[in-house]
């Protein structure tokens, strides 16, 4: 979206900490609650400061003013904003957003307009449902009971104290535009994998992937990580499942199966694609078991790189101090 809008010639601008220093530097985010975790206070600082033109100390702290303050100045000047939705409830026509920055909230109060972009499997029946999901959602993710804001959107502010005449947008946008993104999830929904819409984007199967913690960003399609972006870009045509290598590095080990909130079934779905890309298979069970072998035997190939990696930069920096 991001793209199509900046070759319109409208200046996008990410106002999640995370997401901006993503944007700055043109990397792959490498989680959906922490997108710059790979990288360290060093190299944001680097980045800060080839952007801004000026010395960025690197320590969070200074870190964070830096990209607060220019978050600040380009909110200031625009009149429209666009969010996400982490909920849509169906019953009450309100729009629900989960966040801790308080970036949401300024850019949904935007003078003139708020775009709010969510893909239909975001809808609830009803907004108890959807809160279920977010207190979920929330400790599945950062392992805390309530996030810093919660915020129920049903429509733009609006007043009828003089004389009862109704008048809206009286803070805040005036018009309230809600864009559902298809995007291939209705097929999905008719199809054997159908479960994968039930992600709550929680994040807690790449912190127990293997494959994600060797890999990394690159155990996924874009910003769609791990074995369920995987699939999801097979499924949606973002990534054709003959280019999908990614698939390969799965070590269906089943512990996204075991440690997602709602046991979403990812191995046996990467198995099916696995399977559906080699389509001239004798024996599907002899072939499951190759695959098995060629994922670990390429993981633990991986991971004995990185461990060399690390000793070999652990003597360097040893050998430089002294």
């Amino acid at each position: 979206m991001i793209k199509a809008l900046e070759e319109a010639v409208v200046n996008v601008i990410e106002t999640d900490i995370g997401d901006r220093i993503i944007q700055i530097c043109g990397d792959t985010p490498s989680h959906p609650t922490g997108p710059a975790s790979h990288l360290t206070k060093y190299d944001i600082a680097e980045i800060l400061s080839a952007h801004l033109g000026r010395k960025v100390e690197p320590t969070a702290s200074a870190i964070v003013e830096s990209i607060k303050e220019e978050i600040y100045k380009y909110i200031s000047d625009s009149t429209t904003g666009i969010t996400g939705a982490n909920a849509i409830s169906a019953e009450d026509g309100a729009i629900l957003l989960l966040h801790n920055e308080g970036n949401i909230l300024q850019v949904s109060t935007r003078s003139e307009k708020h775009i709010i972009l969510a893909g239909t499997d975001k809808i609830y029946q009803n907004v108890e449902q959807a809160l279920n999901m977010l207190k979920l959602q929330t400790f599945c993710a950062t392992g805390s009971l309530a996030t810093s804001f919660v915020n129920i959107i049903s429509s733009p502010s609006q007043t009828a104290d003089i004389e009862k005449q109704l008048i809206k947008g009286v803070h805040g946008p005036s018009e309230l535009c809600v864009i559902l993104v298809d995007n291939h999830r209705s097929d999905i929904a008719k199809s054997e994998y159908k479960d994968l819409l039930y992600c709550i984007g929680c994040g807690q199967c790449l912190l127990v992937c293997p494959a994600y913690g060797v890999y990394g960003n690159r155990f996924g399609a874009a910003s769609e990580l791990g074995g369920r972006g995987l699939v999801y870009s097979a499924l949606s045509n973002d990534v054709s499942i003959d280019s999908n290598k990614g698939l390969d590095l799965c070590l269906s080990c089943r512990k996204c199966q075991q440690n997602c909130p709602v046991a979403i079934g990812i191995p046996s779905m990467i198995m099916k694609l696995r399977l559906e890309k080699r389509r001239h298979v004798r024996d599907p069970r002899l072939q499951v078991v190759l695959d098995f072998l060629h994922a670990h035997i390429e993981w633990v190939g991986s991971a004995l790189r990185l461990e060399m990696l690390l000793l070999v930069s652990k003597f360097l920096l040893k050998t430089y101090n002294g």
